[in-house]
C-alpha cells in the first residue's frame, strides 16, 4: 500500500510538472500567433509543360504592403477590393495571344486571420494577368 501511495504521488509530480511545462510554450505559441500578420500569402506562378522555366514564387504581406512581391500594394489593393477572394477578381480585358502556353497559380496562406487557398490553370501567362490583375505578376 505504501509502495502504491508513493507511486501516486510521483504520477501526480509528473502530472504538474508536464502540466506546467505545456502551458507555458502554450502562452508562448499565442503571443507569436498574436505577432503573425493576419494576411500572409504564398503566391506562386509554374509553367506547366516547361520543367525547364523555373517557378516564381513570392510572398505578400497585406497589413503593412510588403513582402517580397514586387507589385505588393497594388496586389494587395486588388484583393482588398474582393475581401481576398481570388475567384472575384475582376478581368482586366484586353488582348492576349492565342498561344497555348500553360501556367499554374496558386496561393496559400491568410487572409484577414482566415485560411485562404487558390489554384488555378490559365492558357497562358497573358491570360493570367488578364484575370487576376496584379496578384500574380510576380
Amino acid at each position: 500500500m505504501k509502495l502504491l501511495r508513493q507511486f501516486g504521488v510521483t504520477i501526480a509530480s509528473l502530472c504538474a510538472v508536464t502540466a506546467a511545462a505545456v502551458a507555458v510554450p502554450a502562452q508562448a505559441q499565442a503571443q507569436a500567433r498574436d505577432d503573425r500578420p493576419s494576411t500572409a500569402l504564398l503566391i506562386s506562378v509554374q509553367f506547366v509543360d516547361e520543367p525547364e522555366q523555373p517557378s516564381r514564387t513570392a510572398l505578400l504581406y497585406c497589413e503593412a504592403d510588403g513582402g517580397s512581391h514586387r507589385s505588393a500594394a497594388a496586389a494587395c489593393q486588388d484583393l482588398r477590393a474582393v475581401d481576398g477572394d481570388f475567384h472575384a477578381l475582376p478581368d482586366a480585358g484586353g488582348i492576349c495571344t492565342r498561344e497555348y502556353r500553360p501556367v499554374v497559380a496558386t496561393a496559400v496562406g491568410f487572409w484577414a486571420g482566415r485560411m485562404t487557398s487558390y489554384r488555378e490553370v490559365f492558357g497562358n501567362n497573358c491570360l493570367l494577368l488578364r484575370a487576376t490583375g496584379s496578384v500574380f505578376d510576380i
